[in-house]
């Protein structure tokens, strides 16, 4: 497994829960076990946060301890994604929210450059001890609960918001065994707040597909630990035109697959599954036109059950690529 995987956490706010959206699959999917994208339901819940601790506290300890209103934001059309990148014992958060994503049967596309500023982003970790977390824009982390628990947010009570991108980065400790760490959606301490905060408690298993502002492909998929959680295949309609100079492979041994409005990328020896974190394939430009409604469009889990609960496309994601990647 790569030094550098990563984790995805999504928010995925939809009016009405949805069964499979998988049809007839194309010709990649066609090789692989079939496997549901399911459209999430929408979220909403109640209660707050529980007591502070954790090394870097003091006032901070207010942002998980206190209660905050927790409420579905489908009625203003508000979408999101919290998704992460493990570099060593390290894992970088990324969170992007918009009130003007596309919405499909088969998923949401966020275009990165519309994406909306956020209040407070909190995570709960499973299997991991956090040492210490380094939170972008001058903000103060909170660490809490055993040290599995971390809340980046304004303390000061100003309401200012903070730009979607990076969020923080959280460094576990030297005993973590970073290949079993991941996101727990299960936990309702895990929210992104733009105006109110949204557990995602329903979507615990999500697939992301990141394009890059040099338009590298990324898929960050959830939970991603050595037994469960990977995926195999990714295909992509798109309303636009498309053929093979369209779409560059990164890895040698990957497959390119081009069919009549779609692409696929596999690798296809029987075992091997997509890297998560790095840069698999570039794209010739922007993929603001991936059909969200096609059943084409999808991401295979691997093993194929449990599938993903949801599918998630973040167009113009900022964020340097490389650290272990080949990426262009």
């Amino acid at each position: 497994m790569s030094r550098m995987s990563s984790l995805l956490l999504s928010l995925l706010l939809l009016l009405d829960p949805a069964a499979a959206v998988r049809g007839e699959p194309g010709l990649l999917l066609a090789k692989h076990a079939p496997a549901s994208v399911m459209a999430a339901p929408g979220l909403s819940g109640s209660g707050g946060g529980g007591g502070g601790g954790g090394e870097q506290k003091a006032a901070g300890a207010a942002l998980l301890a206190t209660p905050r209103a927790r409420r579905s934001l489908a009625s203003i059309g508000t979408y999101g994604t919290i998704f992460g990148r493990k570099i060593g014992q390290t894992m970088q958060i990324f969170a992007y929210s918009s009130d003007t994503a596309t919405i499909g049967a088969s998923g949401v596309l966020i275009d990165a450059d519309t994406a909306l500023s956020w209040q407070t982003v909190e995570v709960a970790f499973a299997n991991g001890v956090i040492e210490s977390v380094a939170a972008e824009n001058g903000l103060t982390a909170t660490i809490k609960t055993n040290n599995k628990e971390v809340g980046v947010g304004d303390l000061g009570g100003s309401g200012k918001s903070h730009p979607a991108g990076l969020v923080m980065t959280v460094t576990f400790t030297s005993g973590t065994d970073m290949d079993s760490v991941y996101i727990d959606f299960s936990s309702s301490t895990t929210v992104i707040c733009i105006v109110t905060c949204v557990p995602f408690t329903s979507t615990p298993r999500v697939a992301t597909v990141v394009q890059d502002k040099s338009n590298n492909l990324y898929l960050f998929a959830s939970p991603n630990t050595p037994t469960d959680g990977k995926a195999s295949t990714i295909e992509i309609a798109v309303t636009g035109a498309v053929d093979e100079s369209d779409i560059t492979p990164l890895l040698t041994d990957m497959t390119l697959q081009v069919g009549s409005g779609f692409f696929g990328l596999t690798i296809l020896d029987g075992t091997s599954n997509l890297p998560d974190g790095e840069a698999i394939a570039v794209a010739s430009r922007p993929l603001l036109d991936i059909d969200v409604d096609s059943v084409t469009t999808a991401v295979v889990a691997s093993p194929a059950a449990p599938a993903f609960d949801a599918l998630i496309f973040v167009i113009g994601a900022a964020f340097d690529p490389c650290v272990l990647c080949n990426a262009i």
